[in-house]
C-alpha cells in the first residue's frame, strides 16, 4: 500500500487483527499464570517473584491489542474504519466491565477483581490508537509522570471521595469509580500510560525482526535500570519512607502512602509511582522481546502454541479462574471438598486449576469459527458486531 500524494514511500501499516501474534498471546498466557499464582500464593515467594509484572503486563498487552484492532493513522482510512474499530473497543470494554461487576457479586475467594479497570484502559487506549504514532511516546511519558502525582494528591486531600463499593452498585457510585481510576492496587488511569507504551511499541516495531527485538529489549532495559537507579538514589538522598524495605515493597504494602510523598520516588510492586511504573513497564518490554525472539524459531513457536491459545482467551481464563477461587473459598469455609478430601492449597491448588482450566480452554478452541476464540471473547465480539451493524 502506498501513500497518496507526491511521495511514493511505502507505508508500514502496522499489525492487523488478522496477523495475530503468537508471542503476544504467549505473554498473555504467562500473565494469566502470574495472576493465578498471585491469588493462590499471596505474600509467599512463588507469588513475590512475579513482582507486579503480570498485572502491569495485562495493561501493556491491552495497548498491544489496540495496535492490532484499530487501523493506524498512517494507513489511508477506509470509510469509518477507525471509528468503527473504536466503537467495537468501547462495546467490548462494556462487556469486560460487566463481567468484572458480575465477578464481584459472585463467590470469588476474596480476589480483587481487575476487569473493570482493564475495561477502562481498553476503551481509552482505543481512542489513543487513532492518533499519529509520534504522539504516543510523549503522551505515555506525560501520563506516567502526571497521573501518580494526581492520584496521590486526591487520596491525601480528598479521601472521602473514595468508596469501597463493589459489584453492580459500584457502576453508579462515583466513589467506587474514584477508587478504580486512581487508587492502588490497579489504578486504571495510572496504568493507561503503560498501555500507550504497548500500543506504540507494536506500531513502531516488527516482532518478527531480530533487530527490532533488540531495540525493544534495549528500551526496556534502559527504562528498568534507570527507574530502579533513580528510586534508590532518591531514597538515599531524601530518605526512604517508613516501611520501605524489600519485603514490604514486594508484597505491595505501603502503610504511609498518603502521608509521605517520598513513596512516589521509589520502586515497589504495585507502588503507584512514576519510577515503579517505568520499572515494571521496562521488565514487560524485555519479556516481550525475549518471548518474541523465542517464537522466531518454528519448533519453539509450535511448542508454545498451547500457551498462546490460552493467552488468546485471557478474559475467559481469568473469569473461570476467579470462579474456581470462589469455589475453593466455599470449600475452605466448609473444611473439605464435597467428596471429603482436603481443600487443595499452594502448588496443589495451582496444579489443579491449571489441569482443569487450560485443557478446557484448549478443547473450546476446537469449536468452529469465532466461537472457538473463547466463550467471553466470542460474546464480546457478537455484542460489538450487533451494535456496529445497528448504527
Amino acid at each position: 500500500m502506498a501513500r497518496t500524494g507526491p511521495s511514493t514511500a511505502p507505508v508500514r501499516p502496522g499489525p492487523t487483527h488478522a496477523q495475530r501474534n503468537v508471542a503476544v498471546d504467549v505473554l498473555r498466557g504467562l500473565a494469566l499464570v502470574g495472576i493465578m499464582m498471585n491469588h493462590i500464593f499471596g505474600a509467599e515467594l512463588p507469588s513475590l517473584v512475579w513482582w507486579d509484572v503480570h498485572a502491569v503486563g495485562f495493561a501493556l498487552l491491552i495497548g498491544a491489542g489496540a495496535a492490532f484492532a484499530v487501523p493506524s493513522a498512517r494507513v489511508p482510512d477506509r470509510p469509518g474504519a477507525r471509528r468503527t474499530a473504536v466503537l467495537r473497543a468501547f462495546v467490548r470494554a462494556i462487556v469486560l466491565g460487566a463481567a468484572g461487576f458480575l465477578l464481584e457479586v459472585l463467590p470469588n475467594g476474596g480476589v480483587a477483581v481487575i476487569l473493570v479497570r482493564l475495561a477502562v484502559i481498553t476503551a481509552l487506549v482505543a481512542v489513543v490508537a487513532v492518533l499519529p504514532r509520534w504522539t504516543m511516546p510523549p503522551l505515555a511519558a506525560l501520563l506516567l509522570l502526571v497521573t501518580p502525582q494526581v492520584a496521590w494528591w486526591l487520596q491525601a486531600n480528598a479521601p472521602q471521595a473514595f468508596a469501597t463499593t463493589t459489584g453492580w452498585s459500584s457502576a453508579l457510585d462515583a466513589g467506587a469509580w474514584m477508587r478504580m481510576l486512581w487508587a492502588p492496587y490497579h489504578p486504571a488511569l495510572l496504568w493507561l500510560g503503560v498501555a500507550v507504551v504497548g500500543l506504540w511499541v507494536l506500531r513502531r516495531f516488527d516482532l518478527a525482526r531480530p533487530w527490532h527485538l533488540v531495540a525493544i529489549a534495549g528500551i526496556g532495559a534502559v527504562m528498568a535500570t534507570s527507574a530502579w537507579a533513580f528510586g534508590q538514589w532518591a531514597w538515599e538522598r531524601w530518605g526512604a519512607p517508613e516501611g520501605a524495605d524489600l519485603r514490604i515493597l514486594a508484597i505491595g504494602d505501603f502503610p504511609t502512602l498518603t502521608t509521605d510523598r517520598r513513596w512516589l520516588l521509589g520502586v515497589g510492586a504495585y507502588l503507584p509511582s512514576t519510577p515503579s511504573l517505568v520499572f515494571s513497564t521496562g521488565l514487560v518490554l524485555m519479556a516481550l522481546a525475549l518471548v518474541s525472539a523465542l517464537c522466531l524459531a518454528a519448533p519453539v513457536r509450535l511448542a508454545l502454541k498451547p500457551l498462546a491459545i490460552v493467552g488468546a482467551m485471557t478474559l475467559s481464563g481469568y473469569f473461570c479462574h476467579v470462579l474456581l477461587e470462589g469455589q475453593w473459598g466455599l470449600w475452605t469455609v466448609a473444611g473439605q471438598t464435597p467428596w471429603g478430601a482436603p481443600v487443595p492449597t499452594g502448588w496443589a491448588d495451582l496444579g489443579l486449576q491449571v489441569a482443569v482450566l487450560f485443557p478446557a480452554l484448549l478443547l473450546w478452541h476446537l469449536l468452529p469459527g469465532r466461537l472457538g476464540k473463547g466463550p467471553l471473547e466470542w460474546l464480546s465480539r457478537v455484542v460489538a458486531s450487533t451494535v456496529v451493524r445497528s448504527r
